[in-house]
């Protein structure tokens, strides 16, 4: 998950509930973190999540396994 979220969103160990708390309290008290995580996020899907780019990894993946054969 670390990977996909990159700076866009806060990652906490799994089952950590304090660690979940803390990140929660923290975007709720901070209005300018929640605004860099928002524009982050943005600026993440615009640059590996559009329709265009998916197609291309989609169409180089297909081409990698073709050329294996």
């Amino acid at each position: 998950i670390p990977n996909v979220i990159g700076d866009a969103g806060v990652v906490f160990p799994e089952g950590d509930i304090e660690s979940l708390r803390l990140q929660l309290q923290r975007l709720m008290h901070d209005r300018d973190a929640r605004n860099s995580l928002a524009q982050a996020g943005r600026q993440r899907v615009l640059a590996h999540y559009t329709m265009e780019e998916i197609a291309r990894r989609t169409v180089a993946a297909y081409g990698a396994v073709a050329q294996d054969r």
